[in-house]
């Protein structure tokens, strides 16, 4: 049987064993573990980044279509990737692998140094484990220097490869090795399981930074393709001309935050203490002011929304007199609530009580007269003031039943709250024996150090987010085949310098700043961990020496706690109601910085406030040793999303009382409606194409599909659009085209592409992009391009974390001092009209030239595909009553395609009071980037009726907009038969047909902005039978892919005989991709924002694209066939790049 542990020596030897005391601590004790964190962070970034790019270099014949990272070769398993270093070497990049592996190199050794260290203090406890981490190191250092050498050794890479996939074994042997160890001996198994209580207990002392810490540094740091490449494309677009003061805005702004979680570590590390030394609660009554400061807090919202409505009467001063009353309000009810709790008389409590109620009338009354009701949803307000109206008297009864005189059932409870109790029986349970009285004091120093580790790492997240966004530029540099170096390079290769640098010092300097404080002013009262009486500290000390226990009544402490809630809600009023200019003035990153601090200012003003005094009596028989702000506040969020949803919050936005256009009602079906349009529209395309003289014996109908993809899809779709339509005057594309159907981003991008007569505004923060005299980029590119500026995403950040989170949880819609309450889809799309003037204008089926758009939403509750079709359908017959939408609405063989629903049909008339960029967003609101948009719309006019639904991205039904098209092809195919039947009748013509028409060919064009189109799918092996049920479940997933929309398009496309003698390619290749190739460069991210790296990242993989030409053995057609055979433009012939807008 094994006997209890030994007791711990702190600080003896060997080294690392426990917590150093942080009054004593040296230098290099404090800088040791954040440095080696930062160290281990920055190489991990680094190498990722650089193995992106490695990974993205596509193997040629016989490997074509191959991938392969140096992860897969170093990693767990290298055996199962030896082919790598075949497919690099056939690749037409092979001759950059040894460069980049040269990076990769010098990120791995940072890397090294960072978690050798960090493994070695962990496993302080067992020297053997050390040795074989040491080994471990030096393994993963060999097997850098043999990667080098293979990839410089390419084509003959063998037998170095060999060496690789050896070194890698040993190296994760050693590690697993090591691990096996630590935890297989007894001693350092209890060395570890202590430790993790201790830190276990510190993070939850410090769990509002720790959450912001993650949080954050999730979006900054995380090496994931996608979304979360936004904010370091944000980071890279501030090299661009004039962004530069974000970057400083945003620096500034991590410095605050890395300040204010230090301040609140060191005040949560002195309730900590207080704790540890028995000290549950100071003498002194539960105080009721925050209780009623709840509610309290809501009214003056509604009372701000008021005053900002009568902003364009009555001027700015409205809002300020909101603020002032509003916040003198709450204060003063909040005092009359904690005077009303100090009072002992039962009488004298309740009439305090009632006057602070009073108060909070009197801003209800001023905040209905002025008008907050249109703003306000009551039922979140009842929700609160029901929540602390029920606490207060649940409290109320908890001191009834524990009054002496009567015998209460409940049991008083005095120990910590369920969580930490748990933590200290099991540490009691498990380790260092009975009597061991130094425990609390490694407690206490264990969460003094993480709360100051907290702070210095939140100002690391800056230099370690520059070196992610930064490793990308500079690592393409190497590259021998991209040409010339981007003008910006030098600059980046400057910051980055910078940034590495800065990475090392924060932690070196922070542990200096902090020994400083230790030294000059700690030590001096003390060098150890006991407690100070108050009397003795400067009024400033006590804020930042946890051992001085602060008592209750510290006015100074109180009016800080206090002004911390109130300038931290202050910056979140002015973003409530300035959200544009707000956004504008400090960027993306900088805006999110800010408002994630706010409101982590605001909850940690609420716990330092409330953690000093005695919780509601009802907290202390559930158990809390003190009031669980951030767990109300969570469940408040939760309970109000999930119960109370009104309509207004994220409704469409429509312009307010506009009837729907007069429209006769049509008692045809859906489909019958939408036949008529489209033999129409096909017609008046036939009469384009009788005026188009391209000397071709065809005629092509070009169908388009735009896959979805933020703001990258919208700039490849409007690039690609350009392009066909560049050159009119030299062949008959840009009348080709008949549809285009259209998904998130990809329909924002023809929605510019047909409005394009339009530039940026002149007025614009964009102007400045727009071309120059004598340039030839297209006036719809120049918009996209403002479009996906920083201020458009700034505004969405801004509404995100301010005005939907307001909304949401205090059920108020503070509007714009400009203008009315505008979500953060509605804030996208004012940014967007900013931009791009044209998107300012009431939406219409008219289209002059061009394709008919097809833009393709879903809805979130039924699953139904909702498309806004550009056609005159005449008017439906309104549906009755306002239920859900539901399949049956969209499922029946009468609704249109297959469980698809038009927006006229379920809402007849709406169309008529949106805005194109409203009807561009449809389709493109991606939760949780854009909320999914309410309809009908409450007050909206023509949109005020029919069924309930929630608009989300049409990419949830399908990505690629290549459904909806699969799903329109039969009648245009009926169509496209009956024409070129006609053609070949005895005459010559006919009904469907005229003099002097070509037979018709269709083709279908996808513009796939996404990487990956060329790359072959990997062979995965047969799975265990008792896993076959898993593995099976994405069959289903797999027939809605885009290969496999694009199968069903070409069975569909083979039943038109091509005409006899077709002088085109396109009719043995009807089906053309133009997609963004799969190469070593910065790839643009899943998002509304892009910086000029990443739009030069998509114009050059445009430009391969329209100089690529298929040949016989080709399965698709390009957009050079396209260009060559439809446009009469020589692109394929040579292979230099052309620009075919010149």
């Amino acid at each position: 049987m094994v006997g209890p542990l030994p007791p711990v020596v702190v600080n003896a030897h060997p080294p690392f064993t426990g917590p150093a005391d942080p009054v004593a601590a040296r230098w290099w004790e404090r800088a040791l573990i954040p440095t080696l964190l930062v160290l281990a962070t920055a190489g991990l970034l680094a190498l990722r980044e650089v193995d992106r790019l490695v990974g993205s270099i596509v193997g040629q014949e016989p490997h074509g279509g191959e991938t392969a990272s140096v992860g897969a070769v170093t990693g767990i398993t290298p055996w199962a990737h030896t082919d790598a270093w075949q497919v690099w070497a056939s690749s037409d990049f092979a001759a950059g692998l040894a460069p980049l592996l040269k990076l990769y190199f010098g990120a791995d050794l940072a890397f090294m140094i960072g978690y050798g260290g960090l493994f070695v203090i962990l496993f302080a406890g067992s020297r053997v484990a050390q040795g074989l981490v040491a080994i471990a190191v030096l393994a993963d250092l060999y097997e850098d220097a043999l990667l080098v050498t293979a990839a410089s050794s390419l084509p003959h890479a063998e037998a170095w490869a060999t060496a690789v996939m050896i070194a890698s074994c040993v190296k994760w042997a050693m590690l697993i090795l090591a691990v096996a160890w630590a935890l297989g001996s007894h001693a350092s198994r209890g060395r570890l399981f202590r430790r993790s209580i201790r830190a276990g207990i510190a993070l939850g002392t410090h769990r509002l930074s720790f959450l912001f810490l993650i949080g954050f540094g999730f979006l900054a740091l995380a090496p994931v393709a996608g979304v979360n490449d936004q904010l370091p494309d944000i980071q890279r677009q501030w090299f661009d001309d004039g962004a530069w003061t974000q970057a400083v805005w945003a620096t500034i702004a991590v410095i605050v935050t890395a300040v204010l979680f230090w301040y609140l570590g060191r005040r949560r590390t002195e309730r900590m203490f207080a704790h540890s030394l028995g000290e549950m609660w100071v003498p002194d009554h539960s105080l009721l002011g925050w209780w009623v400061a709840w509610p309290g807090a809501i009214l003056a919202v509604a009372l701000i929304a008021a005053g900002a409505s009568w902003v364009p009467t009555a001027g700015a001063w409205t809002v300020i007199l909101a603020v002032v009353v509003g916040a003198a309000g709450v204060y003063a009810a909040t005092h009359l609530a904690d005077r009303a709790a100090r009072h002992d008389s039962t009488t004298a409590r309740f009439w305090w009580f009632v006057a602070a109620l009073g108060v909070l009338a009197v801003i209800a009354i001023l905040a209905l007269i002025f008008g907050a009701s249109r703003y306000m949803s009551q039922g979140y307000f009842w929700l609160v003031a029901g929540s602390s109206l029920l606490f207060v008297l649940a409290s109320q009864i908890v001191v009834y039943m524990r009054r002496p005189e009567r015998s209460s059932p409940w049991v008083v409870p005095t120990r910590p709250a369920l969580m930490t109790r748990w933590l200290l029986d099991v540490r009691s349970a498990s380790s260092e024996g009975d009597g061991d009285v130094g425990w609390p004091t490694r407690i206490v120093r264990t969460t003094w150090l993480v709360g100051d580790a907290i702070a210095v790492l939140v100002l690391a997240l800056a230099p370690l987010g520059l070196i992610r966004s930064l490793v990308g530029p500079i690592a393409q540099a190497l590259l021998p085949t991209v040409g010339e170096p981007s003008t910006r390079l030098p600059a980046i290769v400057a910051v980055f310098v910078l940034a590495c640098v800065a990475a090392l010092a924060v932690p070196l300097a922070a542990a200096a700043l902090l020994r400083w404080n230790a030294v000059v002013q700690l030590a001096p009262h003390g060098s150890r961990i006991r407690p100070l009486a108050p009397e003795g500290a400067s009024a400033f000390r006590r804020f930042y020496d946890p051992r001085v226990s602060v008592p209750v009544d510290d006015p100074l402490v109180s009016r800080v706690d206090v002004g911390l809630v109130g300038f931290w809600a202050l910056v979140v009023t002015l973003a409530l109601v300035i959200p544009q200019a707000f956004g504008a003035s400090l960027g993306p990153a900088a805006v999110a910085v800010v408002l994630m601090t706010a409101w982590g200012g605001i909850l940690g003003g609420l716990i330092l406030s409330l953690q000093r005094r005695r919780p509601l009596p009802v907290f202390v028989q559930l158990g809390f040793r003190s009031t669980p702000v951030l767990t109300l506040t969570l469940g408040l969020l939760l309970i109000t999303s999930w119960f109370i949803n009104p309509a207004a919050l994220h409704a469409v936005r429509a312009a307010p009382g506009i009837a729907s256009a007069a429209q006769a009602v049509e008692r045809a079906t859906a489909d019958d409606r939408f036949t008529a349009a489209l033999r129409k529209e096909f017609a008046d395309w036939k009469k384009r194409m009788a005026g188009c003289t391209s000397g071709s014996d065809e005629w092509p109908l070009v169908l388009l599909a735009a896959e979805g993809g933020g703001g990258r899809a919208a700039y490849w779709t409007v690039d690609g659009m350009s392009r066909l339509r560049a050159d009119p005057e030299k062949g008959c594309l840009d009348e080709a085209l008949f549809v285009a159907s259209g998904i998130s981003g990809g329909s924002v991008g023809l929605v510019v592409d047909q409005l394009s007569a339009g530039a940026a505004d002149a007025e614009s923060a964009c102007a400045t992009a727009q071309p120059a005299e004598g340039e030839t980029e297209s006036t719809a590119l120049t918009a996209v391009t403002c479009m996906t500026g920083p201020d458009p995403l700034a505004s969405v950040v801004t509404g995100m974390m301010a005005g939907d989170l307001v909304a949401g949880g205090a059920g108020v819609r503070v509007p714009a001092v400009d203008g009315e309450w505008a979500d953060r889809a509605a804030l996208l799309e004012l940014g967007w009209e900013e931009q791009a003037a044209v998107l300012d204008a009431p939406y219409s089926t008219k289209h002059t030239t061009g394709p008919f758009l097809l833009l393709n939403s879903a809805d979130a509750v039924s699953g139904c595909r909702v498309s806004i079709i550009q056609l005159p359908m005449g008017g439906a017959e309104p549906k009755k009553g306002s239920d859900p939408l539901s399949l049956d609405d969209c499922g029946s063989p009468t609704t249109g395609a297959g469980a698809t629903i038009d927006f006229d049909t379920a809402w007849p008339g709406c169309s008529a009071n949106l805005q194109w960029s409203t009807v561009a967003l449809l389709s493109a609101r991606f939760p949780f980037v854009t909320p999914g948009g309410r309809m009908p719309v409450p007050g909206g006019g023509g949109c005020a009726g029919g069924p309930e639904a929630q608009l989300v991205d049409g990419g949830y039904a399908e990505g690629s907009g290549l459904g909806a098209l699969s799903d329109l092809l039969p009648e245009v195919l009926t169509l496209v038969a009956a024409h070129n039947e006609c053609l070949s009748g005895p005459k010559g013509g006919g009904a469907n047909c005229a003099a002097g028409d070509e037979p018709i060919v269709p083709v279908v064009v996808y513009l796939k902005n996404d990487r990956g189109f060329e790359v072959d799918a990997s062979v995965e092996k047969l799975t265990a039978e008792a896993l076959v049920p898993l593995a099976g479940v994405k069959a289903s997933s797999q027939q809605n892919t885009e290969k496999a929309w694009l199968q069903r398009i070409s069975d569909q496309l083979e039943t038109i005989e091509p005409p006899a003698g077709c002088s085109i390619g396109l009719c043995r290749r009807p089906i053309a991709i133009v997609s963004s190739s799969t190469s070593p460069t910065i790839a643009a991210p899943l998002g509304w924002t892009l910086s000029s790296a990443s739009r030069e990242s998509l114009d050059d993989a445009m430009d391969l694209s329209q100089q690529a030409c298929s040949t016989a053995d080709d399965t698709w057609s390009t957009l050079g066939d396209l260009l060559e055979q439809v446009g009469n433009r020589d692109v394929c012939v040579s292979r230099e790049p052309t620009d075919p807008l010149g």
